[in-house]
């Protein structure tokens, strides 16, 4: 059974929404902990991430739905280092909350935490037809565009980058630790 256009882009906006939760605070939280002139790389390295997290999924849509849940696993390592990392940074009096710092960062992580984004993708991309497939693409580039706007005028609130430049460095690494957490369970580790 094929979905239908209307249907095609109603369950694509939702599991949009409903994946990219984590990536939406995230994201803001690493703009606003830019250093400064690095954002644009960030943005950069977010939009490439989800792109190809959106390509693989669809040029692989009939391979990896095979593939079981738990060999996503292995998405947990860059947020679980980046939480170790942020408790090293905590042991330094005065340091600076951890930021990540440019292109590789924002990719990294953005990687890492969309192994929920390709379980949700993937089932219904096969369940698309062809025209289908390609406006649920079109439907997540839009979305994603949207995200990385919110985000970016989010981060520059001037309560957000004081409460960052604050409890950054308190809130990153459980943050990273959780979404670390929720990969294995979702990838049915734990």
């Amino acid at each position: 059974m094929s979905l239908s256009s209307l249907s095609a882009v109603e369950l694509g906006i939702g599991a949009f929404i409903a994946t990219n939760v984590d990536n939406g605070l995230v994201f803001s939280a690493q703009l606003a902990l830019a250093p400064e002139g690095r954002t644009r790389s960030i943005r950069r390295g977010q939009f490439t991430a989800s792109m190809v997290v959106f390509g693989l999924c669809f040029a692989l849509r009939h391979v990896l739905v095979g593939l079981p849940l738990w060999s996503f696993a292995f998405l947990a390592i860059v947020p679980a280092v980046l939480s170790v990392r942020g408790v090293l940074q905590l042991r330094q009096e005065g340091g600076t909350p951890p930021a990540v710092r440019g292109f590789m960062g924002a990719l990294l992580v953005t990687f890492a935490i969309s192994a929920d984004n390709a379980a949700t993708y993937l089932p219904l991309l096969r369940a698309s037809n062809p025209a289908s497939e390609w406006l649920l693409l079109g439907v997540w580039t839009l979305a994603l565009v949207l995200l990385l706007i919110g985000a970016t005028l989010v981060s520059r609130s001037a309560g957000v980058r004081r409460s960052t430049a604050k409890f950054g460095r308190f809130i990153e690494p459980p943050l990273y630790a959780v979404l670390a957490i929720l990969i294995l369970i979702a990838t049915g580790i734990l």
